[in-house]
């Protein structure tokens, strides 16, 4: 009788222990489904009055994010809580941060997909960005500060050095006006546009006096290096490169491998162009990967303050010879 009595509290205890977690599948519409039809894969653990819970993407069984919420559903995302860590199907981290109620806040970080390293922090205050972005480059370099105020970008500063020109952005509404400087500090040119198109401009010379020419010549597009909304292919753009990629001869009878490293432009229309090595492992691979990124159909553009806009891509080219 009295083992009876231990068996029976031992057995509610793991009834309840195991109830704490659970799996629940969805389609590519965050609709729950059954698991033969899943896109995602959730798993779940409670802890009180929070579930911590990591999304699977369930086909390649690879994580795609992980975080705390209140509520199992899908759709409830006002529930998300505490920190949140995002990943693409390679596996590799995009972004981190922390939910209050489904409301960003506090610093996020977004990586680089090719080197890993942080692109870019953004202070998030009620899910709007707020004060100073800072934006770096692969080394992690400051090249970029951006200020929001009301979720809205009034500034933005590209760090200059001994070779390249310091340039300030300042927006108000759809005016823009965009100072350059001299490596001394010494101010080159201000332009001031509306909508894109030039209303006024002055050009200095290195003494301060004004610059004869070229002072109605509009400024190229500007491209940005991170948007509130990044770039999204509509297809696999993995499944793209494996199907357009033809290993050069001259690499494989040197058994030569590695990855090359793309940046391009992604314009307000979606086309890619300007792709240039930023890092390479040999002439013909290079070639071969400029060729294959530059020929990639278009995107859905970058979205700053709710337009379309140029915005720079990263991504890197992988050569690897297959095992006969």
């Amino acid at each position: 009788m009295l083992k009876a009595l231990l068996v029976l509290p031992a057995l509610m205890w793991c009834s309840m222990a195991c109830a704490e977690k659970g799996k629940m599948y969805f389609d590519g519409q965050w609709h729950e489904t059954k698991k033969e039809n899943a896109f995602y894969l959730r798993e779940y653990t409670r802890e009180g009055d929070i579930y911590s819970i990591t999304d699977y993407f369930a086909r390649a069984n690879r994580i795609f994010r992980t975080g705390y919420s209140t509520s199992l559903k899908s759709e409830d995302y006002a529930c998300a809580t505490g920190h949140y860590v995002y990943y693409n199907l390679s596996g590799q981290k995009l972004r981190e941060g922390d939910y209050d109620k489904g409301l960003r806040t506090g610093i996020w970080k977004f990586y680089d997909l090719a080197s890993g390293s942080i692109t870019k922090e953004q202070p998030y205050v009620i899910d709007k960005p707020e004060g100073d972005a800072i934006i770096y480059d692969m080394a992690h370099k400051a090249v970029k500060d951006v200020q929001y105020r009301d979720g809205k970008m009034i500034k933005a500063t590209e760090f200059g050095d001994k070779d390249t020109t310091t340039i300030v952005y300042r927006y108000n509404g759809d005016d823009r006006e965009t100072d350059t400087y001299f490596s001394d500090g010494k101010l080159k040119g201000r332009v001031h546009d509306t909508k894109g198109s030039i209303a006024s401009s002055e050009f200095f010379d290195k003494d301060g006096g004004m610059a004869a020419g070229n002072a109605t010549i509009p400024p190229a597009p500007y491209v940005y290096s991170y948007v509130e909304q990044m770039p999204v292919a509509c297809y696999s753009v993995n499944d793209y490169i494996a199907e357009s990629l033809k290993y050069p001869e001259a690499a494989r009878a040197h058994n030569i491998e590695g990855r090359v490293i793309i940046k391009f432009v992604i314009n307000d229309d979606g086309s890619v162009t300007d792709a240039v090595v930023v890092r390479g492992i040999e002439k013909s691979c290079d070639e071969m990967a400029l060729q294959v990124i530059s020929s990639m159909p278009s995107w859905l553009p970058g979205m700053q303050n709710g337009s379309p806009v140029h915005t720079y891509f990263t991504m890197p080219v992988v050569f690897k010879l297959t095992q006969k």
